[in-house]
């Protein structure tokens, strides 16, 4: 879709000089629309255009235009099922995804994850939710949500670049060690499509992170960091190495004896759109006040 967009930034007063370019690259902004407002003339310094190439000094007010951008967007039902925000500002909405719940509908009628959820909240304030990363139905947590078409691109670009950075928490079989680094590429298992699995045929690299908080010897609480961003990436490095995640569906062989599979998207860290500002959000675990692996066997 054709949309219209204007954002307005004041630089402050202690800023280390620095061309608009790379100020533009400083806030992520893809090369796409680096370029449309290149060549569109739509970079305003204190109401005036300047060529990329001009030094800034601090103090200044910059009007970034994104007039007629193709856009694509996908259209979502709105739904007023209960949505718990964990932080929210001008570009962005963080909430709090309940497990059993899908990210986003995968047909037009649905209307029960959580992009309807943010649309029904967010058309009451005119605006609408852009995807910026996904978590699986089974996992539960911290879900980033941007409010306009610009910040979505923003946040990509820092996930591409590692600067929004994920942490989970889980409880997985066995004892592992105190921390490591899983690397093995994943890909899609030809005969179900649901699955992924390491070293199938066009995967793609993947590496994953993780410290071991606690263990009793026959199962583990990790905090997991991903490096990537793979479909199930988190359940099936695990799984391969031996680790399923108590409660997998998909992975583990115990699913039946939880409620919920134990996988909880529990920290992001990002960069504010338009700023030098890092954001941090916590969201505890539902299961991790009453750790119930002391009593597991």
């Amino acid at each position: 879709m054709l949309t219209t967009f204007s954002q307005q930034i004041t630089l402050p007063i202690h800023y280390q000089p620095r061309s608009i370019r790379q100020q533009l690259i400083d806030w992520y902004l893809p090369r796409r629309m680096q370029h449309f407002l290149r060549s569109e003339r739509q970079i305003l310094i204190n109401g005036q255009y300047q060529p990329v190439s001009s030094l800034l000094h601090g103090g200044e007010q910059i009007t970034l235009n994104f007039n007629h951008l193709d856009i694509i967007q996908p259209h979502y039902l709105p739904s007023s099922l209960p949505l718990t925000i964990c932080y929210e500002d001008a570009h962005l909405l963080i909430i709090n995804k309940p497990a059993g719940q899908k990210t986003h509908p995968n047909w037009p009628t649905e209307n029960d994850t959580a992009m309807n959820t943010a649309t029904h909240y967010l058309n009451q304030q005119q605006q609408m939710p852009f995807i910026t990363h996904r978590l699986d139905q089974a996992t539960s947590g911290l879900l980033v949500i941007a409010k306009d078409p610009i910040s979505a691109p923003i946040l990509n670009r820092q996930l591409t670049t590692k600067t929004f950075q994920r942490s989970y928490l889980t409880i997985v079989k066995g004892k592992l060690t105190n921390a490591g680094t899983i690397n093995l590429p994943i890909g899609r298992v030809n005969n179900d499509p649901r699955r992924r699995w390491i070293n199938q045929p066009n995967s793609q690299p993947a590496i994953t992170n993780y410290h071991v908080i606690t263990t009793n010897g026959q199962y583990s609480v990790l905090l997991v960091q991903l490096q990537t961003g793979r479909t199930h990436q988190i359940r099936v490095h695990l799984a391969a190495s031996g680790h399923p995640i108590v409660g997998d569906p998909l992975y583990s062989n115990d699913a039946q004896r939880y409620q919920r599979m134990y996988l909880h998207a529990t920290q992001v860290k990002l960069i504010l759109p338009f700023t030098a500002i890092q954001l941090v959000v916590n969201c505890p675990a539902p299961f991790y006040d009453n750790l119930p692996i002391n009593d597991w066997k």
